[in-house]
C-alpha cells in the first residue's frame, strides 16, 4: 500500500535532508514545512517512484535554485507510476532548467500569504492486465502540520471520476485514481495550494535615528520586529538621491553614512525588507553634520608676566590642547591640557624675564582630528614695578562702525558717540568682553536707542565695516548686541542694565536689567546667556545686530521689607558665584542688598538687608530711591563686600555667609554707633598711597584670593567725580576669619602717584569734554558715572572701562584697557 504522506518537519531536520537547500535563519512569522506525496497500485510488478516532496522554506526561490530542486530521471521500466513537479521552459526562472522534479521547495509563506505548486503530474503506464488497474493517492500525519496552514488539492482532470475538482486535504485521507491497464499512458494533472490563514504580517520599524558622528559621517540605527535588511536613503533634499546598505539581516540595524558634507542638513529614511513581507519605510528623519573642527575663538596671548604667559582659545567641539613654545619657531617645549573641552586657558610657566617667545597651539579631538594655530609672538615683561597698559580697545574706533558716523580716531570730532559706560564682564577662555550700556541715551556707532549688552571679541577685525573709512583697522571685533527676546509686537526686550558678570562656575553671562523698554526698576529681572554668547554679528560688520541669547531666569520681587512689605530699590550691580552646583546671585539694589540662589532646584531669595546707612549710622538709612549701593563682590569664603557711593570717605560693608531671610541689619558700633546687625564696615587705612579725595564714591569692586591673601580691587570716582582711581587693598581678618579692615597697597588713575603707573593711566576720566567749543563724547554731569573694572581669571591684570588719553594734554577716548600689575594674587572668579 502506497500513500500520499504530508509531514511538517523542523527546520534543522529539513536542512539535513539530502535534497534540502541551505536556509537562513527563519523569521518567526514564517512557516517552513514539507509535503511528501506517494502513490500505490494493485498492478503486480509496477514500479513506483519515490515520494514527491514539495514545501516552503525561508529564502526559497520561485525559480530554479541549486539544492532546492532535484531533477528526477525517467524510470526505465515498462510498467510504472511517476509523481513529479513539472516546470516548462516558459516559466520565469526555469528557462534553462525545464523538466520533472522530485523535490521542489519553491516558495516562502508568511501570514496572510499563499503559494501554489501548479503542475504536479501523476503519470501511469501500467501495460495490459485482465483486471482493472487501481491507483491510490493517500496522505496522513496532518497533526504535525501547523494548524493555520490550509492545504487544497485541485483535480481539474477529475482523476477519481466523482465530479469534485477540489479537496481540503485535512478533510479526507486519500483519493482514488481511475488509471488504465490497456497499455496506454495516462497523465493526470494536479495542483496543491498552501495558505497561511493568519492575519497578514508586516515589518515594524521603531526607534529610527540618524546621528552625526563627525563632520563627514553619521550613524543610522533602528529596530525591526523580524529579521530584515538594512537600507538608508538620504540626501540634502526630499529626493533622497543617495543610498547606503548594510549586509546581512537582523532586528538591530546600524548603517554608517560616509562622505557627508560638513555643516549640512540632511534628510533620511530607513528601510527594511524580508522575504514574503511588504517593505517597511520610516518617516523622514533630519540630521545636521557639525562643521569641521575650527577655532571658535582663535588662540590669543591673554596676559604676560615676567615669568609666565596665559594663552586662551576655544574650539567648536571638545578638544584637548598642546601649547608648543620656545624662542624660535622650532619651539622645543610644550604644555599639555588633556581635558576635553571647548574652552581652554593654558598657562606657560618657567619663562625668562624680558625674552621674546614663539608659541603654537594644537587642538585635537578624541577621534584624532586636529587644528593648529598660526605662530603667536609675545615678550615676557621685565620686572613690573608699576601699573602698565597691556591692550587698549578704543570703543569708538572707525573700523567697527558700520553706520559711517565715526570717521577718525579724534575723540573731539565724534560728537555724542558713546552710550553710558556701565559694567563689564570678561569671558577669558573665549576672549569676549561684555559691556553694559545703561539705557543707551546716546550713540556708539549703533542704530540710535538700541538697548543691549555690547560684545567685543578680542580678535582683530578682518576688514573695516565703515563705508566712510574702508581702510580703517581695529584690534578687536564688535560682534553687536546681546539682548533678551522681544514679543511679536516688538515690545519687551532688555531694559536698563548696568550690571553684567561672567561666572566660570556655571559658564554663563548674567545681566541685571530693569523693566523691558524702561529705566531702573524695583522689580528687575536677572537674565542668563550661555558662556561664549556673542552679539548678532559674530564676525563683525553690524554693531546693531542682535542675538537674543539672554533668557530670564527670575524676577526680583519687591517684598523684602518687614512682613513682606515693599522695600523699593533700583537695579545696579551684581555678583554671581557657583558653589557645588548651586548658583548664588548677589544684587546691589541701590539702597539694599538682595541675595538669591537656585538651591533646591528653584530660584528664591536667600536673604536681604534693610536699607544701608546713608553715612555711618544705621538709624539714618539711605532714601528709598538712592542709587548708592551700586556694586558687590564675593570671596571664596562667602563674605560679600558692598560698595556705598557717597560724598564722604569710601565705605564698604561686609556681610558674612550663612544668612537667611530679609531684614539683615548693620553693626555700626565700630563707627561710634549703637546698632547691631549682620553687616560690619570694613575699616580702611590709606598710608599716603592715594590722594584722600580719591578714596570716595566707590563704583566697582572685585575680590581676589582667599583667606590671608584676600585682596580687593576697588574703583572710585573720588570727590565730585573728579578723581577716578582704581586702588588695591589688602584685607585683614580677625581670629574667626571675618574681614575687619583693609589697607591701600597701591593704585592707578588720577588720585595715584605718577611714579607707580603708566602715564596713560593717570588720564583716567569718566567723561570727555569737548575742546574748543566742540561736542563732548559723553553728556555732562556725574550722575550715573562709573569706572567699571573686571580682573582676568589669574588676577594678573584687570580690564577697565573708562576714558584715557595718550598724554595728559590730549583729549581722552572711551576705551577698554587691560592693565597689568605686579604680583596680583589669584582671582576668585
Amino acid at each position: 500500500m502506497c500513500r500520499l504522506e504530508i509531514r511538517a518537519l523542523p527546520l534543522l531536520a529539513l536542512a539535513l535532508l539530502p535534497f534540502a537547500p541551505a536556509l537562513a535563519q527563519s523569521p518567526p512569522l514564517q512557516a517552513a514545512w514539507t509535503v511528501s506525496l506517494s502513490a500505490s497500485t494493485d498492478v503486480p510488478g509496477a514500479a513506483v517512484d519515490p515520494p514527491l516532496t514539495i514545501g516552503t522554506a525561508v529564502g526559497a526561490s520561485d525559480g530554479w535554485q541549486a539544492g532546492e530542486d532535484l531533477l528526477r530521471l525517467p524510470t526505465a521500466t515498462v510498467q510504472y507510476i511517476r509523481l513529479v513537479s513539472y516546470h516548462s521552459a516558459s516559466e520565469p526562472g526555469w528557462e534553462r532548467h525545464a523538466g520533472s522534479y522530485g523535490v521542489d521547495l519553491h516558495a516562502t509563506l508568511s501570514p496572510g500569504g499563499s503559494t501554489v505548486w501548479p503542475a504536479i503530474r501523476l503519470v501511469t503506464d501500467l501495460g495490459t492486465s485482465a483486471a482493472p488497474a487501481r491507483v491510490t493517492l493517500s496522505w496522513s500525519g496532518l497533526d504535525a502540520l501547523p494548524s493555520y496552514i490550509k492545504l487544497t488539492l485541485s483535480d481539474p482532470d477529475d482523476v477519481d471520476g466523482d465530479g469534485v475538482r477540489q479537496y481540503d486535504m485535512r478533510a479526507r485521507p486519500s483519493i482514488p485514481v481511475a488509471a488504465r491497464a490497456d497499455g496506454a499512458v495516462k497523465v493526470f494533472s494536479l495542483s496543491i495550494q498552501a495558505t497561511d490563514t493568519r492575519a497578514a504580517a508586516s515589518i515594524a520599524i521603531t526607534g529610527a535615528t540618524v546621528s552625526p558622528t563627525s563632520p563627514t559621517t553619521a550613524l543610522a540605527k533602528w529596530t525591526t520586529n523580524v529579521p530584515a535588511t538594512s537600507v538608508v536613503h538620504y540626501g540634502t533634499d526630499a529626493n533622497l538621491s543617495q543610498q547606503q546598505t548594510a549586509t546581512g539581516i537582523g532586528t538591530l540595524h546600524s548603517v554608517e553614512l560616509t562622505g557627508l558634507t560638513p555643516a549640512t542638513t540632511y534628510l533620511a529614511r530607513v528601510e527594511s525588507s524580508a522575504d514574503g513581507l511588504p517593505t517597511a519605510t520610516s518617516g523622514t528623519l533630519q540630521f545636521a553634520t557639525p562643521p569641521l573642527l575650527a577655532w571658535a575663538s582663535a588662540p590669543v596671548v591673554e596676559s604676560v608676566q615676567p615669568n609666565s604667559a596665559v594663552i586662551s582659545f576655544s574650539t567648536n567641539e571638545p578638544t584637548s590642547a598642546t601649547v608648543q613654545y620656545g624662542t624660535t619657531t622650532a619651539y622645543g617645549s610644550a604644555v599639555n591640557d588633556q581635558a576635553f573641552a571647548t574652552s581652554h586657558r593654558v598657562t606657560v610657566t618657567g619663562l625668562t624675564t624680558g625674552v621674546t617667545y614663539h608659541a603654537n597651539v594644537i587642538a585635537s579631538t578624541a577621534d584624532g582630528r586636529s587644528i593648529s594655530s598660526t605662530d603667536l609672538l609675545f615678550t615676557t615683561q621685565a620686572a613690573v614695578t608699576r601699573y602698565q597698559v597691556g591692550r587698549k580697545l578704543v570703543i569708538t574706533d572707525a573700523a567697527n562702525d558700520n553706520t559711517g558716523r565715526i570717521t577718525d580716531q579724534d575723540a573731539r570730532l565724534r560728537g555724542r558717540t558713546v552710550g553710558e559706560g556701565k559694567g563689564i564682564a570678561y569671558d577669558a577662555p573665549r576672549g569676549l568682553l561684555y559691556v553694559a550700556r545703561g539705557n543707551l541715551l546716546t550713540e556708539d556707532g549703533r542704530d540710535f536707542g538700541h538697548r543691549g549688552i555690547a560684545v567685543a571679541k578680542l580678535q582683530p577685525l578682518s576688514r573695516s565695516a565703515n563705508p566712510s573709512a574702508p581702510q580703517a583697522a581695529s584690534a578687536y571685533t564688535d560682534t553687536g548686541l546681546l539682548v533678551a527676546p522681544r514679543n511679536p509686537d516688538g515690545s519687551g526686550g532688555l531694559g536698563y542694565a548696568e550690571g553684567v558678570v561672567y561666572d566660570p562656575g556655571s559658564d554663563a553671562v548674567y545681566v541685571l536689567a530693569g523693566a523691558p523698554g524702561g529705566t531702573v526698576s524695583a522689580t528687575p529681572t536677572v537674565y542668563r546667556a550661555p558662556g561664549g554668547s556673542a552679539g548678532g554679528s559674530p564676525n563683525g560688520g553690524n554693531t546693531s545686530a542682535e542675538s537674543s541669547a539672554l533668557a530670564p531666569i527670575f524676577m526680583v520681587t519687591n517684598d523684602a521689607g518687614p512682613g513682606g512689605a515693599p522695600l523699593g530699590g533700583t537695579n545696579r550691580g551684581l555678583a554671581v558665584t557657583t558653589v557645588q552646583g548651586v548658583t548664588w546671585v548677589y544684587l546691589a539694589m541701590g539702597q539694599h542688598a538682595d541675595v538669591w540662589s537656585n538651591r533646591g532646584g528653584r530660584w528664591h531669595r536667600e536673604w536681604a538687608s534693610t536699607l544701608f546707612p546713608a553715612d555711618d549710622r544705621a538709624n539714618a538709612p539711605l532714601p528709598a530711591d538712592s542709587p548708592a549701593v551700586c556694586a558687590v563682590a564675593v570671596d571664596p569664603e562667602g563674605y560679600s563686600y558692598w560698595c556705598v557711593r557717597g560724598s564722604g570717605p569710601m565705605r564698604l560693608w561686609v556681610f558674612p555667609p550663612g544668612l537667611s531671610g530679609p531684614g539683615q541689619g548693620f553693626d555700626d558700633t565700630a563707627l561710634g554707633g549703637s546698632s547691631k546687625g549682620a553687616a560690619r564696615p570694613l575699616m580702611i587705612s590709606n598710608p599716603s598711597v592715594v590722594a584722600p579725595a580719591a578714596l570716595s564714591a566707590p563704583t566697582s569692586i572685585w575680590c581676589l584670593g582667599a583667606g590671608p591673601r584676600r585682596t580687593l580691587i576697588v574703583s572710585c570716582l573720588g570727590v565730585g567725580a573728579a578723581w577716578p582711581t582704581v586702588a588695591r587693598l589688602s584685607v585683614t581678618a580677625d581670629s574667626s576669619g571675618r574681614p575687619t579692615s583693609a589697607t591701600v597697597v597701591d593704585a592707578f588713575g588720577k588720585g595715584a602717584p605718577l611714579s607707580g603707573q603708566d602715564p596713560q593711566l593717570s588720564t583716567l576720566a569718566v567723561r570727555s569734554w569737548g575742546l574748543g567749543g566742540q561736542k563732548a563724547t559723553r553728556p555732562a554731569g556725574p550722575q550715573g558715572a562709573l569706572v567699571p573694572i573686571c580682573p582676568t581669571p589669574d588676577g594678573s591684570a584687570l580690564w577697565v572701562n573708562g576714558y584715557f588719553a595718550e598724554s595728559p594734554d590730549a583729549a581722552p577716548s572711551p576705551a577698554l584697557v587691560l592693565v597689568s600689575a605686579p604680583t596680583l594674587p589669584a582671582s576668585s572668579g
